[in-house]
């Protein structure tokens, strides 16, 4: 297998002297690094390799969302490393919380058509599939 399992608990690997994280789940995981194997190992822009051939509105605004959903699951992955001593369970739920009120905030005010999540569907759900990664506990080693 290509990927490590990273102390944290995530799948990860080091390309280019920066390691990237690619989730929890081993197929999720496997599947997103065959994804990016190619823009990954040769040092361009995730962002080039997702645009399309035509450039539309819809994919400019999907692109904007993919970036900051990016930076923001970068940044979790770093408070998951600090909040993990003890009994992270109350802190984790803080943080998403936090997150996922401030997105969805976000989501709303950005233009004068806000966002709305697909019908049945609700922005906790809409924001897991656009890739916002939730802080979990894991369940404790035993010796």
């Amino acid at each position: 297998m290509p990927l490590t399992l990273h102390s944290a608990g995530q799948y990860c690997k080091k390309i280019r002297g920066r390691i990237h994280y690619f989730g929890w789940d081993k197929q999720e995981t496997l599947r997103k690094y065959y994804e990016r194997v190619s823009a990954l190992h040769s040092g361009t822009s995730q962002t080039a390799a997702l645009l399309p051939n035509k450039l539309t509105l819809e994919n400019l605004c999907n692109l904007y969302l993919d970036h900051q959903l990016g930076r923001i699951n970068r940044m979790l992955t770093g408070w998951v490393q600090y909040f993990s001593q003890g009994y992270p369970a109350q802190a984790y739920r803080q943080v998403n919380w936090y997150t996922r009120d401030r997105l969805t905030t976000h989501l709303c005010r950005r233009s004068q058509r806000p966002y709305r999540p697909p019908n049945g569907a609700t922005y906790y759900e809409q924001l897991a599939r656009l890739g916002l990664t939730y802080l979990k506990t894991q369940p404790r080693r035993t010796l």
